[in-house]
């Protein structure tokens, strides 16, 4: 099974980029959130932001992959696969989150819009850029 390193390298980028241009617009719901859940931490370090371009770059290969294994070589299905994917994993880990670990639901749904954004980027490019 073959992938295009560089569609997802780029795509890497690109889910980055906006996660990065995402938060920063939010900044202050997501700290205001972080308070009322009685979350620590959210602050922006070098290790923090290597750690999360690693997390989003494997994100890339799972989502690469997966395009691989099912065949997928329109964009308008890796948009089906997206839906699904974000349903079963980000969706439904924030409620978990919201349900049993006092998150609220404001951050929940910050994070999930950054998630499903991020895995649009990364199953259209990398079902157009095979």
């Amino acid at each position: 099974m073959q992938v295009n390193h560089w569609a997802i390298i780029v795509a890497t980028l690109l889910a980055f980029g906006f996660s990065a241009l995402y938060c920063t617009l939010l900044s202050k719901q997501v700290k205001a959130s972080y308070k009322k859940s009685g979350i620590t931490g959210g602050e922006m370090t070098p290790n923090v932001i290597m750690a999360e371009f690693v997390r989003t770059f494997v994100l890339g290969l799972v989502i690469a992959y997966s395009v691989n294994l099912l065949g997928l070589t329109q964009w308008y299905q890796s948009v089906v696969l997206t839906f699904w994917l974000w349903v079963a994993f980000p969706v439904v880990l924030l409620v978990g989150s919201v349900i049993h670990e006092n998150y609220s639901k404001q951050l929940a749904a910050i994070h999930a819009i950054d998630w499903l954004v991020k895995l649009l980027i990364f199953a259209i490019v990398l079902t157009i850029w095979q």
